[in-house]
C-alpha cells in the first residue's frame, strides 16, 4: 500500500483547503479509494484518531460522488483537530465537487 500512497503523492493533483490537502489521481479500477494521513502536528494520539475517524466517515459518505474513479489521499492540517465532523465532511464534499469540475 505504501507504493500507492507514493504514486498519488508524486503524480497527483492537489487541492488545498483550510482543513486538509486533497491529493488525487485517476485510476483504471471501477472504484475510488481513499488514504488518510494525519501527522503528529495535528495533536496527540487521541486527537489524531478522532480526525482519522471523521475523515474515514466523510469518505464513506461522499467518495462515491466522484464521477471518474480516483485514488485520493487526504492530508490533515492541524486546524482539522478543532473542527468537527460536519466541517470535515463539508470540506471533503466541496473538494469532490471541485475535482469533478476539473475532470
Amino acid at each position: 500500500m505504501g507504493a500507492d500512497y507514493r504514486r498519488v503523492m508524486r503524480n497527483g493533483k492537489r487541492l488545498r483547503t483550510a482543513l486538509m490537502v486533497v491529493v488525487y489521481t485517476p485510476v483504471e479500477e471501477p472504484w475510488s479509494r481513499a488514504g488518510i494521513a494525519v501527522s503528529r502536528k495535528v495533536g496527540n494520539a487521541v486527537v489524531r484518531n478522532r480526525v482519522k475517524r471523521w475523515m474515514r466517515e466523510a469518505c464513506r459518505h461522499h467518495l462515491d460522488e466522484l464521477r471518474v474513479p480516483q485514488d485520493v489521499v487526504l492530508v490533515a492540517h492541524p486546524a482539522c483537530a478543532n473542527a468537527g465532523y460536519d466541517q470535515v465532511a463539508a470540506t471533503l464534499q466541496k473538494s469532490i465537487q471541485r475535482i469533478n469540475q476539473r475532470s
